[in-house]
Formats: C-alpha cells, structure tokens, sequence
C-alpha cells in the first residue's frame, strides 16, 4: 500500500492493529457469536411493528444519562422471544453508532456454548467499533500472546477495561450479553455476571449491559443478590411473562405471515379470501401463550411448498400427529431444557404428568380443587416427599413451569408436547399413573383429609 496522506496511515495501522488482534486471538474471536451473523439457524429479528414498546424502552435506557442504572436484565420464558428483541436492538443501535459489541451464546453451538471465547469475541467488536481503544487492545495482545488463556477476570480488565479507560475515549454504548443460561458451564454464567458488575465503577459512562436469559434459578441468584447487598440502582429488570402485548403482537405476526404465504405457495390460486378464518388465528394466539417461538413454528411448518397449507394449518389446530411433526423446532427446545435437568428424570416425569393431567380435566372447570391438587405441599404428600423437594425437582425447569405455592406451565404447547409420545420421548407423561394419583387425591379430599394438606 502507498502512502500519500496521514489518512493511508492511519488505516494502515488500524489494518495492522487488527491483523495482530486477530492473529493473537485466533479460534477466540467467534464471528458467528455477533448480532450479525449469518446463522439462520438462530438469527431472529422482531417482526416489524412488533416488541415496539421494549425495544423503545431500551433504546431510550441505552442513551439516557450516566445516572441511569448502567445494567438491565431481560429475562422471561423459553421462546418469549428474547433474543429477537436483542438483534433487531443490536442492529437499530450499530445504525446509530451505539453499539460496542455482542455475544449470543447458544447452547447447540460448542463454539458458543462455552465462556472461552466470551471476552476475545467483545474485544474485538469493540476495537472496530471504537478505533480509539485498537491500539491498546493490539499492545495488550503483543505483550501478552497467551492472553486468551488467562483468567476470565484478567482477560476483562486487560482486554476491555484497561484500553477503554485508558484511551479516553468518551462513548456511550451498549454491550449485549444475549442468551447467558445456554452457557453450558453454571459456574461460568455467573462468574461472567460477577466480572461485568465488578468492573462497573470504571467503566461507568462508557459502557452499559443488556443481559438476556431466562430466570435460571442461579442467574436470578445472583442479581437478587445484587439488588439485597449493593447500594443505589445497579440494574433494571424486565420481565417478558405476562406481557398482554405480545399476544397482539404474535396476532399480527401470524396474519401477516398467512398474507405472505397466500402470495407466494405455488398454489396460491386456490386460496380462498377468508383463510385462514379469525377463529383459525385466535386458536393458534392462544396456544402460543403469547410466544413467538410458537407462532414461528407453525408458520414454518404451514408455508412447505410441497404440501397444501389448508390441510398443514389443519393438522396444528386438530394436534394431528404424524411422521412430519409441525413442532420439530419447539419439541427440541423443549427436550433440550428436559434433558439438561440436573434432577432425577423419574420424579420429574411424575410432577409433570400429574400437573399435565390436571390441566387437561379440569380446564373447563373453575374448581378450587385444580388449584389444590397442583399445590407443591399436595404433589409431596401424594408422591411421598419431604416438604421443598418438589420445588427442587423443577429447579431447572424455571423456563417452562412456574411454582408459587401451585405449579404452573408458561406454555400451553408444553402440555400438548408431554401428552404426545411421539414428541416428548422419554419426558411422555402417561395418563394412567396421573390419573390413579389424581384419584386418589380427589378421594382423600373427599373423605375429610383436607387438613393433611
């Protein structure tokens, strides 16, 4: 390269600067762990004109004053949609010069299930992104080749802070933590929690952290912790369950999306005006519980070219099963989180089916006894387990089932996987041992034994 301004020189640096980054950390830096990756496999985006109000919300956190809480935790059910809300945020903010980097974690990548490449991949965003730190981050690489082998701590100070702090470079702008539960190492998801906020006091003003998971319970540990034990506000929380938005919100993603394939299926022509009808579109709302990860599916499913969409949108609303299951991307998220479980699978098959079952009965029905029979002390009384333990079976499952004295599932689709066993495998609940369980609760209740409960 020829040299004939100090404009050449500079991009010749900042090439070389980077070539050294790049060379030092090698299979540290993982592209495909960024907002803009092109892995379609768990690349979402927000539908447009959908998640309006949280990616409003945190547009206007990101570039509120340095007084503002410099964390916020998003959280919420598996397939609520967290990490769409997290890429269409990233790639509004890279627009606007806010972004310093992202890390997507994802549990079926062994490149980004792990925290090894967690901060070389966030380094090396952000001496893009802000040109000022790339010569300290180049010399902290230089004098120390192995850098990526150091500790977690070492390596964030080093890597991020150091050169930050150190350029004096007066940015404002966002790191993304996306997807923190799919790290497949617990002690590593809260060690990269406790690394962020101990290195808060120094980078305050320059960076702030979207940290997106779901409410695993060692996550929601630690920042119940936080909130008890540290002065002033250091994060905000948001929570996407119970979010009545949403469901309008996959109702607009789902006609769009019936739109789109009544343009584009090769049989187009023989459409008619009113498919699918609103009662069609209703069903599919309420069974999403208002999670896209759902309404996705179905989709997916419905627009095969091959097959008649009519009778694919059939088979989702009659729960037809068949040798081309409609939920192979839903089901798989689901017996991932089964499997990952650290709880015995026999216990917690036997909660699940009873719950699953009562659910199925009585959904027609407001009796206070649903309520009752699905309580934590009465699913230990009749499965003959000390008080607490059944709270423990379902630790891992926070994602999924909801336990406030009663156990609840966030899904409606989570019934109807454990109730086929085609789909749940070996997490099948069978009716038969439910139901003898559930009748002989109903008779102790019956015989005046309430008080045992």
């Amino acid at each position: 390269m020829q040299i004939t301004s100090a404009h050449d020189l500079v991009d010749l640096l900042t090439s070389s600067s980077l070539e050294v980054i790049l060379r030092a950390f090698g299979e540290n830096y993982v592209p495909s762990a960024t907002h803009d990756n092109n892995d379609t496999l768990d690349a979402p985006k927000c539908h447009s004109g959908t998640r309006v109000s949280f990616l409003r919300c945190l547009s206007n956190w990101v570039k509120a004053s340095e007084s503002s809480a410099p964390v916020t935790w998003l959280h919420g059910p598996a397939g609520a949609g967290k990490s769409a809300i997290a890429r269409s945020l990233a790639n509004s903010l890279n627009e606007e010069g806010l972004l310093a980097g992202s890390f997507f974690f994802f549990r079926q990548d062994s490149r980004r299930n792990s925290v090894n490449p967690f901060v070389a991949t966030i380094a090396y965003q952000i001496a893009g992104f802000i040109p000022d730190t790339l010569p300290y981050i180049a010399t902290a690489v230089e004098e120390d080749p192995t850098i990526c082998s150091r500790s977690l701590e070492t390596q964030f100070k080093k890597l991020i802070v150091n050169p930050i702090c150190t350029s004096e470079s007066f940015v404002r702008k966002l790191l993304i933590i996306d997807g923190l539960d799919e790290c497949t190492n617990r002690m590593a998801q809260t060690l990269i929690l406790k690394v962020v906020f101990n290195n808060l006091p120094r980078l305050h003003g320059h960076f702030k952290f979207l940290i997106i998971s779901r409410p695993e319970y060692d996550i929601q540990g630690f920042f119940d912790s936080v909130a008890a034990n540290s002065p002033g506000q250091l994060f905000n929380m948001i929570e996407l369950l119970g979010d009545l938005q949403a469901y309008e919100d996959v109702r607009v993603y789902l006609r769009d999306s019936f739109h789109r394939i009544k343009q584009t299926h090769p049989l187009r022509a023989r459409f008619t005006a009113d498919w699918p009808s609103d009662d069609a579109i209703e069903r599919l709302v309420e069974k999403s519980s208002g999670h896209f990860i759902y309404a996705s599916t179905v989709t997916k499913y419905v627009e095969n070219d091959r097959n008649r969409p009519q009778k694919r949108l059939d088979d989702i609303l009659n729960l037809r099963t068949s040798s081309r299951n409609p939920y192979a991307a839903l089901d798989a998220l689901y017996l991932d989180i089964l499997t990952s479980s650290r709880d015995d699978d026999g216990l917690l098959l036997k909660i699940l089916s009873i719950v699953v079952q009562v659910d199925r009965f009585f959904e027609q029905y407001s009796y206070d006894w649903v309520g009752i029979i699905k309580s934590t002390n009465v699913l230990e009384t009749i499965l003959c387990l000390e008080p607490g333990e059944c709270e423990l079976a379902l630790l891992d499952l926070k994602s999924l089932v909801g336990i406030n004295d009663i156990v609840n599932f966030w899904h409606k689709s989570f019934s109807d996987f454990l109730l086929d066993p085609l789909r749940s495998q070996q997490f099948h609940a069978p009716s038969a041992p439910a139901r003898t369980l559930i009748a002989q609760c109903c008779l102790w209740l019956l015989s005046g034994n309430l008080q045992r409960f």
